[in-house]
């Protein structure tokens, strides 16, 4: 899964590829919807704040 991407990353062609967010999460998100993948990588609670 990984591979691919850094084989791209290091090609001619990744020069067109700005600002974006690459998901490499070994295919879960192509059998859950997007909200079931943010919720299965979103921190069980969210941090605290500092004092």
């Amino acid at each position: 899964d990984i591979a691919p991407l850094i084989v791209h990353l290091v090609s001619d062609e990744s020069r067109y590829t700005t600002g974006a967010e690459i998901v490499v999460d070994g295919g879960m998100s192509a059998h859950v919807s997007h909200k079931g993948v943010a919720d299965a990588i979103a921190p069980a609670a969210p941090p605290e704040a500092a004092s």
